[in-house]
């Protein structure tokens, strides 16, 4: 993915590719303070040391430099992960890769409070609700938003992707099936989850909200 992207999108100086874990204890140097703006447009849901990646981005950040984020805190997904983190193979990435924001009560205060612990100002952040994604390939969606994939062999891979596709399709879901008058369509879903907004900054004098 990543030798694809180089090829295809490095087409500005100002532009490059990288992979690094953004939980890493060991920031690497190149990276402090080297950049203005940082976004997350959702990935935080995949991760579970969501404290240590807010120090990471605020050490990223130059001054008054801002973290334009949104994270996904209620998704049929999570329920699927749940059931998945005792399992004795995969039970272990799930528990590396769950947030702790997955249907919690006070999301919103619990993010404010750990960007405020490494030093950003929040200058905006709101839950959105009854969000809807009208997909007809949820469960692919749903294999794609494992970031431990590529960690594991091909066969366990398409094991694991039986062994979720079984459980999801036996779990009670948000989703609205709709099938248009159209017999040419195939079924699609409207995708229900619920996500936040977050605007954050490193500086000291933007309002808190």
């Amino acid at each position: 993915m990543i030798d694809y992207a180089r090829r295809n999108f490095m087409n500005d100086e100002r532009i490059d590719f990288d992979i690094f874990d953004i939980q890493t204890k060991n920031l690497p140097a190149g990276y402090i303070e080297e950049f203005d703006h940082i976004f997350s447009y959702p990935t935080l849901h995949s991760r579970n040391d969501i404290q240590q990646e807010f120090k990471n981005v605020f050490d990223m950040l130059k001054p008054e430099g801002c973290f334009h984020m949104a994270i996904v805190v209620m998704h049929d997904a999570f329920r699927l992960y749940n059931r998945m983190e005792n399992h004795p193979v995969y039970g272990k990435y799930f528990k590396k890769y769950s947030s702790p924001f997955h249907y919690a009560i006070n999301a919103e205060d619990d993010l404010k409070r750990l960007l405020r612990n490494v030093g950003f100002t929040v200058k905006y952040c709101r839950t959105k609700s009854d969000m809807k994604y009208e997909t007809d390939y949820l469960l692919p969606f749903i294999f794609f938003g494992l970031p431990f994939m590529h960690e594991i062999p091909l066969e366990q891979a398409e094991d694991l992707k039986e062994k979720l596709t079984t459980r999801f399709n036996g779990m009670e879901k948000m989703i609205n099936r709709q099938y248009p008058n159209n017999p040419d369509y195939e079924e699609y879903h409207t995708d229900l989850y619920e996500i936040i907004e977050i605007h954050a900054c490193k500086s000291s004098n933007i309002p808190y909200v």
